[in-house]
């Protein structure tokens, strides 16, 4: 089974966003949350009622669980929108959270955007090395780099909204996400969750969700989280999502979010004044 526990998950297999041209991804959950550092360009999200327009430079929480529409804007001119992002199990939050005496109540608000200071710049850095070299750095020592972080950008007022325990929905994404290209079939998640079918489907059913729905859409936005942060080709995007042939990710793709996934690394026409 896919490893879920792990505070560092390297569910993008990059940490550079690089985006060519303005799309907005509907409906995206994020399976973990994680931080995110806008370099050029701005990052504009909305989640109900709440909106947030994060500028060049600052901070922000990507929160998990939560669908929200999603929205990368490049710069004028033909730059390509660009972030770093480090995403990291939440009971790395809550632990920092804790440590800082943080009540639950005090987290309300879903987006906040921090400007940079040094010590949050120095804070990300480090945090990023134990995020790209696991191997090299012990567990613990990763935790508290990222704690760290998550302090920094506490401080300054962005918190991650408090959650009561994960949903059935949730915690399933986590275990997809994890393994993206595994056959996974109904009796994996029910191995997964220790429950019989009939109560999968049922409590699926009343979180608004499928089985088949849910794989179908982690794997999007996992493939959406690949085409930024990698150099991947589409074939081995494809593949590292569970699809064979490209055609049918690509099918998938376009269903979910009314473009192709070649459209988003392509630099858009600028027509000749």
């Amino acid at each position: 089974m896919p490893d879920i526990d792990r505070p560092l998950q390297n569910l993008t297999a990059g940490v550079h966003i690089r985006q060519s041209r303005r799309a907005a991804f509907h409906d995206l959950v994020s399976p973990l949350p994680a931080v995110i550092w806008v370099r050029s360009g701005t990052k504009r999200l909305v989640a109900g009622s709440e909106v947030c327009e994060v500028a060049a430079d600052c901070f922000f929480i990507l929160p998990d669980g939560r669908p929200m529409t999603v929205e990368n804007i490049p710069p004028a001119g033909r730059a390509p929108y660009q972030a770093e992002i480090l995403a990291f199990d939440r009971s790395i939050f809550e632990a920092a959270y804790d440590r800082m005496g943080l009540p639950a109540d005090a987290r309300r608000s879903l987006f906040h955007a921090v400007p940079p200071t040094g010590e949050l710049i120095a804070a990300f850095l480090h945090a990023r090395s134990a995020y790209e070299t696991p191997e090299a750095i012990p567990d613990a020592v990763s935790r508290l780099r990222c704690e760290e972080l998550v302090l920094w950008l506490a401080h300054a007022g962005a918190a991650l909204a408090a959650d009561d325990a994960p949903s059935l929905s949730q915690t399933l994404r986590r275990a997809i996400a994890a393994d993206p290209a595994r056959d996974w079939r109904t009796e994996d998640a029910c191995a997964l969750l220790a429950m019989s079918e009939a109560t999968l489907r049922r409590r699926l059913r009343s979180e608004g969700t499928t089985f088949v729905e849910l794989l179908i859409d982690v794997r999007m936005t996992v493939a959406v989280a690949r085409l930024q942060t990698t150099n991947w080709k589409i074939g081995r995007i494809a593949a590292s999502v569970g699809y064979d042939p490209p055609s049918r990710f690509t099918h998938r793709f376009r269903e979910r979010f009314d473009l192709a996934p070649t459209d988003i690394r392509r630099a858009p026409r600028i027509d000749p004044d």
